[in-house]
């Protein structure tokens, strides 16, 4: 499903989030740095034409090969654990 990023670039618009609720979910671990890896469930989503995770709760977007967070740099997605 095509989406839209928000203004700043770093997630979803926030009317998009709500657009993901009919999208399959997946369970991946977050890391966060300095904290305790969490589990988020995340959906896979295009922005333009480049594919990325979507946290389904924040609408923050991921990189699907290194994980990395586009709006934190103290965020990372462990894609190997994506199920």
């Amino acid at each position: 499903m095509k989406l839209m990023m928000s203004i700043d670039g770093g997630c979803l618009a926030e009317k998009e989030v709500a657009k993901m609720a009919r999208l399959p979910k997946q369970k991946a671990a977050l890391f966060v740095v300095n904290a305790k890896p969490s589990v988020r469930y995340v959906s896979l989503v295009e922005v333009g034409d480049t594919p990325y995770w979507a946290d389904r709760a924040t609408g923050s977007l991921y990189h699907t090969t290194t994980g990395q967070c586009l709006s934190s740099s103290n965020l990372r997605l462990d894609v190997s654990t994506v199920e």
